[in-house]
């Protein structure tokens, strides 16, 4: 497979302006946190709403979007197309396709969207650098859900504004907003049991209790997603011969001292460290360490399937994104907080170029003469191939 950093570079530069932008919220006053606020907005807009045709997930939606995204085929044709997106995710792009026939078109407004939400989110949760609580999430796996999973992305970012009626007890309000993420992607169903197990007050052993067999089970790939599924389908069926094909897709790999690895160790032990100062920086503390503990733990103890680890844990990755936030806060010595800010940013900028540097990722602007579907898939032949 071609990889090369040049495709990184656009991802890297934008994180770092985002870095800059940050700074400026921080060292400015009032006027130059709004500019910073504005432009770190506006260039999500620019950078991400406006994207061309990369990565994977586009194959499928942008052809739906083009081909199947039609009243005509839902009157006549029936809604087989439109279920297998969901049949309100289906709607919402004929919504867009009805105002204006154009992909690009959708997929600003759809960011649109995201963006007021998100929005919603940090002032709800008294986020105020917004353009360094962005960086972070881009960085931390943003840019894939932004710009691959389209369904995901809004239904998880529907949930996380469910977050605030834990703390408030209200379920109705709670259930409304998860309804919504439902309607999008049906993973969202998750959440409606964890309004009972995100509210959990736990204490900092047990966050450590659920980290250590996580990683036992990472380090020594004890495989406890194909033993439980080899004792459920034994015998001589069907299902045992659908198992016998899946376990073909073993990732040997996914384990390993990575510096992914090594970032959730140091991540879980500075939370350890803090656990009892980050309790007391939101009164809901407690649903984003939950959070980050679940995540942590799925991730690591998933690792046998690369892909299912990712999907599966990246429901609870806003912990992450929140965690991250008000780690920075928790260092008493200014020193130590402007360490760890280099670290993250390094970490972030470091995991973008690792990350980005495949032909599937490189960058154009619908505004600049996107390369075209039939362009981008003979770079997805070749990455196949």
């Amino acid at each position: 497979m071609e990889t090369s950093f040049s495709y990184s570079i656009p991802y890297v530069v934008f994180a770092f302006l985002l870095g800059v932008l940050a700074l400026c919220w921080h060292y400015g006053d009032e006027k130059a946190k709004k500019w910073s606020i504005a432009g770190s907005i506006t260039m999500f807009m620019f950078f991400i709403g406006l994207r061309g045709l990369i990565m994977s997930d586009w194959e499928f939606y942008y052809y739906f979007f083009r081909d199947h995204c039609t009243w005509n085929e839902i009157v006549h044709g029936g809604t087989e197309n439109f279920e297998k997106v969901s049949v309100v995710f289906g709607l919402y792009n004929l919504f867009f396709k009805t105002i204006f026939d154009n992909w690009y078109f959708f997929t600003f407004c759809h960011l649109g969207i995201e963006m007021a939400l998100i929005y919603r989110f940090y002032t709800r949760n008294r986020i105020f650098n917004i353009p360094l609580a962005l960086m972070i999430l881009y960085c931390l796996e943003g840019n894939v859900i932004f710009c691959n999973l389209l369904r995901n992305g809004m239904a998880l970012i529907l949930c996380m504004n469910a977050l605030e009626y834990i703390n408030t007890r209200q379920f109705g309000r709670y259930l409304l907003w998860v309804a919504g993420g439902i309607c999008f992607h049906y993973t969202s169903i998750l959440f409606i049991p964890l309004y009972f197990i995100f509210n959990l007050k736990l204490n900092k052993y047990w966050f450590a209790g659920f980290i250590v067999v996580a990683n036992v089970i990472y380090l020594l790939r004890i495989p406890i997603v194909m033993g439980t599924l080899g004792l459920l389908f034994r015998g001589n069926n069907v299902y045992s011969l659908m198992f016998e094909q899946y376990t073909e897709m073993f990732d040997e790999q996914a384990s390993g001292i990575t510096f992914g690895y090594i970032e959730k160790l140091i991540t879980s032990v500075l939370v350890f460290l803090y656990y009892d100062d980050l309790m007391e920086r939101r009164d809901d503390a407690r649903i984003y360490l939950n959070a980050l503990m679940l995540y942590l733990f799925l991730f690591l103890s998933l690792s046998e399937f690369a892909v299912m680890a990712r999907r599966v844990s990246m429901l609870f990755f806003f912990g992450y994104w929140v965690i991250w936030y008000d780690l920075i806060k928790c260092f008493y010595y200014g020193n130590n907080r402007k360490l760890f800010c280099l670290f993250v940013g390094a970490f972030c900028l470091f995991r973008l170029a690792n990350s980005c540097k495949f032909a599937d990722y490189e960058y154009d602007n619908a505004l600049f003469g996107p390369k075209s579907d039939v362009e981008r898939n003979a770079v997805r032949r070749m990455i196949d191939g």
